[in-house]
C-alpha cells in the first residue's frame, strides 16, 4: 500500500474502539465511588471531551458495569475513595479514543472526497483521450495530465496516511499513559483490551515494526515502546509469563540488534528522539534472567520460533557485550556510548540487571587500570555510575562484593574514595544516597550496602582524612560525602551501637567490646563524614535528632510513671554516646584540615553549630532529620517566626552542643561532660513533658524565647543565672541542679551514668 501503510486499515482499528462502553464503566466506577471536588472537576472535564468527539453511533455491547465495579472492590481491596481516580483513568480512554476516532473519520472523509474529485477528472481526461482527431502535442499533454492526476492522488494518499499514523500514534502515547495510570491504580486493563482501538502485535507486525523503529520510525517506535512499557512488574519478576504481543515485540529487539554495532544502536536511538528509551528498555527486558521469550533467528525478516531464551548478559547486542567484557581501558569510549544509552530508559526497569552489574563492573575496570590518575575516564566513568547507579540492586550486588571476587570489585570502593572526580563526586555519590530510604521497599538492600560502607569508611578513617596533597575527602570530593552523608543518615543509632528496627539489616559496626567505650569505626565515621560542612549538616543533624528524641523519650517514661523509667536510662545513655561522636568527629575533622588550638576549637564549634541549626530550622535535607516535628522542647523553634527562631534555638542548643569556646585551647584532647550540661539535660526533658521540678528558685527557669513570657521555661544556664542572681558559684549552681534531679528522679545514678558513656568515648578521640 501507500508509503509502507494504509490509513484505511489504521482508521479502521481506531474505530474498531468501542468509547461509548469505556465511557459507561467509567460512570458505574464514579457513581461507586467517594468523589472530592478536584476528582469530580477531573472527571467532568474528561467526560465533556468524550461528549464533544463521541459520534453515538451505536450497536455496543454493554459491559456489566457494576459487576466489573464490584469485581474489582471486591479483588483488590478497593476503596471508595479509590474508584473515582479509575473512574477519571477510563473516562480520559473513552475521551481519548472517540477523538482519535472523530479525527481518523474527518481525515478519511477529507481524503475520500479529494479522491473522487481526483477520479472524476481522470474519467474527463481519459475519455479525451479517446478522440482521434487530438494531435501528437495533445496526446502528450493529455498523458502528462492523466499521469499528474495519479501523482496528486498518490500524494494526497501519502499525506492522509501520515495524518492517520500521526492521530494513530498520538492516541497510543496517550492511552499508554492512561493505561500506566490504570495499572498504578490497580486495574487490570484486559477488560477494556479490544474495546480501546489497540490491534495487538503479530508476529509479523511485531517484526516491521521493530525494523521501522530501529530505522527512526517514530510511530513504529511508539508502537513497540507501548508493548514493552506494558510488562508488568510480576511479569519481570517471572510470576507471569509476557503475553504473545510482548514476548513477539521483545524476542523482535532481541534479534535484530544483536549485530548492530555501538555506533549503529546509538545512531538508532538518536534517530528515536522521544522514544529513545526502547533502546535501553530493551536491553535490560532481554538481560533480565527471570523473563522468557521466544528465539528468532538471526536472519534480516526472520519471524520467532518456538524455542526460548531466557534473560541474561548473553542476550543483550554482540557489541554491548563485547564492550562490558572487555579489561582495564579497552573500549573505554564505546563504554560511555553504552551508558549514555542505558541512562535514556527507565530506571524503573533497573531491578539488578545483568546489563547494570555489567555496566558496573566495567566502570570499575576502569578504575582499575594504569591510566586511572589521569583523570582521562572520568566522563566515562561518571556516566556509568549515573546510569547504572539507579539499579540499587546492582550498586548492592557491587559494593557487597556479591558477584565477581576479583581485583577490580575488591578495589571499588577505594576507587571511588581515593580518586579526585571531576563532578566533586556527584555521580559516584548518586551510588550511596538511596540508601537513606531506610524503611522503604528496598530497606534491606540499602541496609546492607549503607553497612558495608559505612564500615569502609569507618575503617579508612585515616586515609580518608589524609588523602593526597594533605586533603580530606570533603575538601577532595564534597558531593560524594554528602551522599555518603545522607545514606547513612537513617542508621546514627546503630552505628552509636544501638539496636532497632533497622538491626536485622545494619549492626553496629564496631566489635562488641568496643560498643560501649571506645567505638573506633564510628568515631571514624562521624570524622569523615564532618569534613564537609554540608555533609555534617546532614548527618551530625540526624545525631543531634536522634538526641533529642533520645532525652525526650526518657522523660516521657518518667512523668507517665512507666515501671522501671527512672533506671532504665539507656536513652541518656545514647544521647551522650552520640554527642561525643559528634564531638569526636567535628574535632578530628578540623585537625585533619591543618588546625590547632583555638583555631580548631573554633571550627569544631561552628561546625556543630551549622548542624544543630539546620535540625531546628528545618533546613537539612538529611533523611530522618527534617521529615517529623522535633520532641520537646525543642519543637518550640519549628513554631516561631522571625527573631524567635533564633533566640530560642540560641538558648536550647548548649544541651546538645556546648558552650562555645572562649578560652585558647591548647590541647586537642575532649573535656570530659561538665555537670551542668548532664542535669540541664534531664530537667529540661522533664519540663518540655510537663514534669514539676521541685527545689529550685525561679531564677533557675527562664524562658525559651528571651522577653518572651508565654513562651515555655526551660533551666537557666550559669551565665544566665548569674545575671539574675550573682552570689551563687558554679559549685552551687550544678550542686542546686544535681539536688533538683535527685528529687524528680529518686535515683543519683542516671547522670554518672551519661558522663561515663560520653567520658570514655571522648577520652581517645581518634579513631
Amino acid at each position: 500500500m501507500f508509503a509502507g501503510g494504509d490509513p484505511w486499515k489504521i482508521n479502521a482499528t481506531l474505530q474498531s474502539g468501542r468509547p461509548a462502553q469505556i465511557s459507561d464503566l467509567a460512570q458505574a466506577f464514579h457513581d461507586a465511588g467517594q468523589s472530592t471536588a478536584e476528582a469530580e472537576t477531573a472527571f467532568r472535564q474528561a467526560r465533556e471531551r468524550f461528549e464533544k468527539s463521541w459520534n453515538h453511533e451505536s450497536g455496543e455491547n454493554p459491559i456489566n458495569d457494576s459487576a466489573e465495579v464490584q469485581r474489582t472492590v471486591n479483588t483488590l481491596g478497593l476503596q471508595a475513595a479509590q474508584l473515582p481516580k479509575i473512574a477519571i483513568d477510563l473516562q480520559n480512554v473513552a475521551a481519548t479514543l472517540a477523538e482519535a476516532q472523530r479525527s481518523g473519520n474527518s481525515a478519511i472523509a477529507a481524503l475520500e472526497g479529494e479522491l473522487q474529485s481526483i477520479d472524476d477528472q481522470l474519467d474527463e481526461a481519459l475519455q479525451l483521450e479517446q478522440d482521434p482527431s487530438l494531435t501528437r502535442l495533445e496526446r502528450d499533454l493529455l498523458e502528462e495530465y492523466i499521469t499528474g492526476c495519479e501523482q496528486e492522488a498518490i500524494d494526497k494518499t501519502e499525506a492522509a496516511l501520515s495524518d492517520l499514523e500521526r492521530i494513530r500514534d498520538d492516541y497510543a502515547g496517550r492511552l499508554q499513559q492512561v493505561e500506566s495510570n490504570l495499572h498504578a491504580d490497580g486495574y487490570d486493563t484486559t477488560l477494556v483490551a479490544g474495546l480501546d482501538g489497540h490491534t495487538p502485535e503479530t508476529p509479523q507486525q511485531a517484526e516491521e515494526d521493530v525494523h521501522r523503529a530501529l530505522a527512526g520510525d517514530k510511530g513504529a517506535a511508539a508502537r513497540v515502546a507501548a508493548v514493552l512499557d506494558s510488562i508488568t512488574a510480576d511479569q519481570r519478576a517471572g510470576k507471569v509469563p509476557l503475553t504473545p504481543e510482548q514476548a513477539s515485540v521483545l524476542s523482535q529487539t532481541q534479534a535484530q540488534q544483536h549485530g548492530m554495532s555501538i555506533e549503529d544502536l546509538k545512531a538508532a536511538e538518536e534517530r528515536l528522539d522521544d522514544q529513545r528509551h526502547v533502546i535501553a528498555d530493551s536491553w535490560q527486558l532481554m538481560s533480565t534472567p527471570t523473563i522468557t521469550f521466544p528465539k528468532t533467528p538471526l536472519s534480516v525478516g526472520a519471524k520467532e520460533g518456538s524455542e526460548k531464551l531466557q534473560g541474561g548478559f548473553a542476550q543483550l547486542p554482540e557489541s554491548v557485550q563485547r564492550t562490558l567484557s572487555a579489561p582495564d581501558i579497552i573500549f573505554a569510549d564505546q563504554t560511555k556510548v553504552v551508558a549514555d544509552i542505558v541512562k535514556n530508559g527507565n530506571p524503573v526497569l533497573q531491578h539488578n540487571t545483568p546489563l547494570d552489574q555489567n555496566l558496573l563492573h566495567k566502570g570499575a575496570e576502569i578504575m582499575g587500570s594504569f591510566d586511572w590518575s589521569r583523570n582521562t575516564f572520568d566522563p566515562t566513568v561518571e556516566a556509568v555510575f549515573w546510569a547504572a547507579g539507579r539499579d540499587h540492586g546492582a550498586v548492592s550486588w557491587m559494593v557487597n562484593e556479591l558477584g565477581r571476587c576479583d581485583a577490580a570489585s575488591g578495589d571499588f570502593m577505594l576507587n571511588v574514595t581515593h580518586h579526585p572526580w571531576t563532578d566533586d563526586g556527584a555521580a559516584a555519590g548518586s551510588l550511596f544516597g538511596w540508601t537513606q530510604d531506610a524503611t522503604g521497599p528496598e530497606a534491606v538492600i540499602a541496609g546492607q550496602t549503607a553497612q558495608t560502607y559505612a564500615a569502609y569508611l569507618g575503617q579508612r578513617s585515616h586515609e580518608l582524612l589524609d588523602l593526597p596533597g594533605h586533603q580530606t575527602l570533603g575538601q577532595m570530593n564534597p558531593k560524594l560525602v554528602q551522599d555518603f552523608a545522607k545514606g547513612l543518615a537513617p542508621y546514627v543509632a546503630n552505628i552509636a551501637g544501638d539496636s532497632n528496627d533497622l538491626s536485622p539489616y545494619f549492626h553496629t559496626p564496631d566489635l562488641n567490646q568496643d560498643v560501649e567505650t571506645r567505638l573506633p569505626v564510628a568515631k571514624g565515621i562521624f570524622s569523615v563524614l564532618s569534613t564537609d560542612k554540608d555533609a555534617s549538616d546532614i548527618f551530625n543533624g540526624a545525631a543531634m535528632r536522634q538526641i533529642m528524641q533520645n532525652q525526650n523519650d526518657y522523660a516521657a517514661a518518667v512523668v507517665n510513671h512507666t515501671p522501671g523509667a527512672v533506671a532504665r536510662d539507656a536513652d541518656l545513655q545514647q544521647a551522650a554516646t552520640l554527642k561525643a561522636l559528634i564531638d569526636c568527629g567535628v574535632n578530628n575533622a578540623a585537625h585533619a584540615q591543618g588546625l590547632n588550638g583555638d583555631q580548631l576549637a573554633a571550627e569544631a564549634y561552628a561546625r556543630k553549630q551549622s548542624a544543630y541549626g539546620s535540625v531546628v530550622k528545618g533546613l537539612s535535607t538529611g533523611a530522618g532529620i527534617a521529615g517529623g516535628a522535633l520532641p520537646p522542647p525543642y519543637n518550640i523553634v519549628g513554631k516561631l517566626a522571625g527573631p524567635g527562631v533564633t533566640m530560642a534555638g540560641n538558648a536550647l542548643q548548649q544541651d546538645i552542643i556546648g558552650a562555645p569556646p572562649t578560652a585558647m585551647t591548647t590541647s586537642e584532647v575532649l573535656a570530659n561532660m561538665p555537670d551542668s550540661i548532664a542535669y540541664s539535660q534531664v530537667l529540661n526533658g522533664l519540663i518540655a513533658n510537663r514534669a514539676p521540678v521541685n527545689g529550685l528558685r525561679h531564677e533557675f527557669f527562664v524562658h525559651t524565647v528571651p522577653g518572651d513570657p508565654s513562651s515555655p521555661l526551660r533551666i537557666a544556664t550559669y551565665d544566665e543565672y548569674r545575671l539574675i542572681n550573682g552570689n551563687f558559684t558554679n559549685y552551687d549552681y550544678n550542686q542546686q541542679l544535681k539536688d533538683a534531679v535527685q528529687s524528680a528522679l529518686g535515683d543519683g545514678t542516671v547522670i554518672p551514668h551519661m558522663q561515663s558513656h560520653y567520658n570514655d568515648v571522648v577520652q581517645i578521640p581518634n579513631p
